[in-house]
């Protein structure tokens, strides 16, 4: 019989605790659900089409949007070489652009990895770029003119990952709103207080630009519970 002495068990104990803490804050819905099932267009959930795609999106919207579980569609913007925005959540390609051969062609480059940035590629270069089952990346125009065909009835929040020049800060804005105006979508913004210092040298005067278009900019909510996912405490 293995005995086990009291300071055994506490160090065991406390490393069990240490474990349990880390896991909750790196992974806080793993013991509740407090996800949206439109996170990313429903990507993990479709599972059928890569997320932030026009094709997630529609499957989504004919599978899930009924369920109350799906609370809003979400998306991430960034930014190109060019001032263009497209719907894309990483930093880099590697995760998310398959290493084929013709996506090595397409870039002239002799693998796709973590070096290839967003912000460092055009928008042709980023589109010509085929992602799993086919897809390609979208930009928000596309996406917002995708929404207006399928009229979500739940809000579209669209992510501000990361931006490099204050015109582009602004055309978010003035698509946005746009779209908004034509079809009356419920559209409204959602952003990581790191990302909208990144983004612009006023990020209190950015917020105010959204407000002042009628637009709510919420922050993600830590820690989140069964019912909230987000704040607005800016």
């Amino acid at each position: 019989m293995i005995r086990f002495g009291k300071l055994s068990i506490l160090l065991f104990g406390l490393a069990a605790i240490l474990i349990t803490a880390i896991v909750w804050f790196w992974r806080p819905g793993l013991w509740y659900s407090a996800e949206n099932l439109g996170h990313r267009l429903g990507a993990g959930v479709v599972n059928r089409y890569p997320e932030n795609t026009l094709e997630a999106f529609r499957e989504s919207i004919e599978k899930l949007e009924g369920k109350d579980e799906y609370r809003y569609s979400e998306c991430d913007l960034r930014e190109t070489k060019d001032g263009e925005i497209v719907l894309f959540h990483d930093w880099d390609l590697a995760r998310l652009v398959p290493d084929s051969e013709a996506n090595r062609a397409a870039l002239g480059v002799e693998v796709i990895d973590d070096q290839l940035l967003i912000k460092d590629l055009s928008l042709a270069q980023l589109q010509n770029l085929e992602l799993e089952e086919g897809c390609r990346i979208p930009t928000l125009e596309a996406f917002l003119e995708c929404a207006a065909e399928l009229k979500p009835k739940k809000p579209i929040l669209l992510e501000l990952k990361l931006f490099h020049d204050r015109e582009t800060c602004s055309r978010v804005i003035e698509l946005a709103k746009a779209f908004r105006e034509q079809t009356g979508l419920e559209i409204h913004f959602l952003s990581f207080v790191r990302n909208l210092k990144r983004s612009h040298p006023n990020p209190r005067q950015w917020l105010d630009e959204f407000r002042a278009a009628g637009f709510r900019v919420y922050q993600v909510y830590r820690p989140k519970t069964k019912e909230h996912d987000l704040c607005e405490t800016w």
